[in-house]
């Protein structure tokens, strides 16, 4: 009882001295895809770009923006507290609403977070168009130099100086219809606000004696189920959702769990049961991924989990078999120096691997294996654990090991050590075009993912999205 009656007290007086009035306000923006095919007509944004841009809205580069716009002290991290930014069923429209408990501030806040999101896309694609510019203009000016040496050395005839100039046009001729499409490229078009934030007319809280009463009674509900509250609140990982809240990212695949006879046991669902659920999870991660691949560039994927228990190596071998169906050449490289399963999933032997390559006593192409039946992918195993993985990943020639493999590979899938315990895996991290995070829905802590996805994206990290194995059926 005496629990009870403080719970209300305390409830109430919370509610009625920390729940000042909240004023929200929302801006619209609609996102545009910028291309440099201006022979296309425009295509939509699909819903994955879409949850990428969501998360573009409180980058840093805009909250920068932002500052210089209002003048408004801070850090990035601040200003960005009150944000809220939502897409609007599967359009391309995001809302942008910003909390103040002062109306004129929550307007100011939403405008300037949507106009400095625009800026900041517009500039980013301008600086993508730029860079193909000045690619376009060396090649260019290569072919002319060449063809200008070559018109010297047949100018002594007049068939041999048309000869040359006939060869200028045609090798010019690509680079400078690439150019003209640049030029027709408009990059203020990345998206417009197309409903201004508005002055709110009230506020969104309740008033003081309303918070009060609620705060009360929330209060009394505590004070009463305080006990029965902590033994139902665990801090494992509820669902889709929480996964995305927690991870900072969007989840890319739900992978079933599957029947085995043995906990020991590797087996690959993609070949053993094709037509299962976990093989189409499968391929809708690869579908996911590869759109992403056609969209930013992205080559070389690196699989990670929080901890040991995410099944990292599962979702490694299984994505690179499912993206080699389509014809891709894949290579699967196994950077878990500490005790990779990897090899396990193709039947391989591990005397030989990556960390022979590391430690410079073997080439990548002496320890990458063909697979029969699925020529299109090469497994590099692990190779013998070593002392010390993290200094052999940093002072061994990983870079020029992923440059290597991305070259004569149309695409590349890592499976990494745990991301918690292992530092070789935030050394990884920069290394690669992007980030695949994989969550044991039986074992993963919504802390574990949060810092995870925050360490990983400290050192330079891009967590493109998740993906949560062991779903009950």
């Amino acid at each position: 009882m005496t629990i009870t009656l403080l719970g209300f007290v305390a409830g109430a007086a919370f509610g009625l001295v920390f729940l000042p009035p909240v004023y929200v306000a929302g801006a619209q923006g609609v996102v545009r895809l910028v291309s440099d095919d201006t022979s296309k007509p425009a295509e939509p944004t699909d819903p994955t770009a879409m949850a990428t841009e969501r998360e573009l809205v409180s980058a840093d580069d805009v909250a920068h923006l932002v500052q210089r716009r209002t003048g408004w002290p801070g850090s990035p991290a601040d200003l960005r507290s009150p944000l809220g930014v939502s897409v609007v069923g599967g359009t391309e429209t995001m809302t942008i609403a910003y909390r103040a408990d002062d109306p004129e501030r929550a307007r100011v806040g939403a405008q300037a977070f949507a106009e400095s999101y625009l800026a900041d896309r517009s500039s980013r694609a301008a600086a993508a168009r730029d860079s193909s510019r000045q690619n376009l203009q060396a090649a260019l000016r290569t072919a002319t130099d060449r063809v200008g040496r070559l018109r010297a050395s047949l100018a002594t005839t007049a068939a041999g100086a048309q000869a040359a100039t006939e060869l200028l046009f045609q090798e010019a001729a690509p680079y400078q219809a690439g150019l003209a499409d640049l030029a027709a490229v408009d990059t203020a078009a990345a998206g417009a606000v197309v409903q201004p934030a508005s002055l709110p007319p009230a506020p969104s809280g309740p008033g003081p004696l309303t918070a009060a009463g609620l705060g009360g009674l929330l209060g009394l509900v505590a004070g009463a189920s305080t006990a029965t509250i902590r033994s139902q609140v665990g801090r494992r990982v509820r669902g889709e959702s929480d996964l995305e809240a927690q991870l900072g990212a969007p989840l890319l695949a739900s992978v079933p769990r599957t029947r085995r006879t043995h906990p020991d046991d590797a087996a690959l669902v993609t070949v053993t049961l094709p037509d299962g659920p976990a093989a189409e999870a499968y391929r809708r991660l690869r579908a996911r991924i590869l759109t992403m691949a056609d969209r930013s560039g992205l080559k070389i994927v690196m699989v990670a989990s929080p901890t040991a228990e995410g099944g990292t190596a599962a979702i490694a071998a299984n994505l690179a078999v499912s993206v080699a169906a389509t014809g891709r050449r894949v290579a699967l490289l196994a950077a878990d120096l500490r005790g990779s399963r990897l090899h396990g999933y193709f039947g391989l032997g591990n005397e030989r691997g990556l960390s022979d390559v590391l430690a410079g006593e073997a080439a990548p192409s002496d320890v990458a294996q063909a697979l029969p039946g699925l020529e299109t992918l090469m497994v590099m195993p692990a190779g013998p654990a070593v002392a010390k993985p993290a200094e052999l990943v940093e002072a061994g020639p990983m870079r020029v090991v992923l440059e290597e493999r991305g070259e004569v590979s149309d695409f590349v899938v890592v499976e990494a050590p745990p991301a918690l315990s292992a530092a070789e895996c935030l050394t990884l991290a920069p290394m690669v075009d992007g980030i695949v995070v994989v969550a044991d829905a039986r074992h993963a802590t919504r802390d574990d993912l949060a810092e995870a996805g925050a360490q990983l994206r400290q050192v330079g990290g891009h967590v493109i999205g998740a993906v949560l194995t062991n779903v009950s059926p």
